[in-house]
This record gives C-alpha cells, structure tokens and sequence, in this order.
C-alpha cells in the first residue's frame, strides 16, 4: 500500500490523481507477464514466478497459510486472476507509477469477485491475513557482529599485487 498523506484523499481517489509511487507498486506481475510474452518465456513459468515463486520459500520457512497458496490445486488457497496472455501490460513508469495494468478483466479473492471488466469492486473483505501462528518462544535471534562476520564476511583477497601472471594469494 503505498503511504497517503492525510490531505483528503479517499478510496474513490483517481489512479492519476494519486501521490506518484514506484512503478512495481502497480505493474510488477503484469510486467513480468509481458516480458516473458516479449521474450518468449513459457506462459505457466511466468504464472509460477507470480504466484508459485512466492510462496513455496514462505511455506517451506513454516507459513502454513502460504503452504496452501501458489497454485490452482484441489484442496489448496487460490486467488485467482484472469488475464489475456496476449494483452496484459503494465502501465505504471517512474512519472506515473499508480497506473493499473491492462489485459486483466477479472479478478477473485477468497472466492470473491473484486474485479470484473476491467472495474475494480470496492470489496475489502476479501483477502485474508498471512500470518505465522503464535508460539511460545519467538523466531527472532539477535545478530551479533561476530555471529555475521562468522557467517557473512569475506576478507579481502591479495590477488598478487597487481603483477601481471601473478597468482593470487588465498588465505
């Protein structure tokens, strides 16, 4: 959700008439879509790297709720987005980056229609929160210095001191 100001402002607000946000914040999956269209990237990889590509990590970290998401399959969680292989696009540009993305007539939300020809339906009970169930002990581990460095730090390499045919030095 990109940050209003509180300057009147409401969910009837055009899409042009909003505070400018980056692109990604309203063509990420159609962009994608389009440019795997453009270079000729099979359609179900491209639906994969929107849906799929997300929540298999989450899962697979312990998000029951994205364990039953990214893919159309009976028993599972799906949202669905109805969008023409051969026109979706994204719209939104550094100048303009609330502009919505074209090519997608329909969409449902946990069952519920909140786009349909084109026309968002000002629905908001929809979605459903994601979240880890609560647990006794939290998942949050301080990071110490050494503990990155022990995991994340590579030491500068002497690779010979420049001298042409040298062999690196690796400590």
């Amino acid at each position: 959700m990109p940050l209003l100001p509180d300057d009147g402002l409401t969910w009837d607000t055009p899409y042009d008439k909003l505070p400018n946000t980056h692109p990604r914040f309203a063509g990420s999956f159609a962009k994608v879509l389009r440019l795997a269209r453009e270079n000729n990237i099979p359609l179900m990889q491209a639906v994969s790297m929107t849906s799929y590509n997300y929540a298999k990590p989450l899962g697979d970290m312990g998000l029951k709720a994205m364990q039953l998401r990214g893919r159309m399959q009976e028993g599972m969680v799906a949202d669905i987005t109805m969008f023409d292989p051969k026109t979706v696009t994204d719209q939104s540009t550094f100048a303009k980056g609330t502009l919505p993305s074209t090519g997608i007539p329909h969409v449902i939300v946990n069952g519920i229609l909140v786009m349909k020809d084109s026309e968002p339906i000002k629905r908001f009970d929809a979605g459903q929160p994601i979240r880890f169930e609560v647990q006794e002990k939290g998942r949050f581990e301080p990071l110490t210095l050494e503990g990155w460095t022990k995991t994340f730090y590579a030491p500068p390499m002497d690779f010979g001191g420049g001298v042409p045919g040298s062999q690196p030095n690796m400590r």
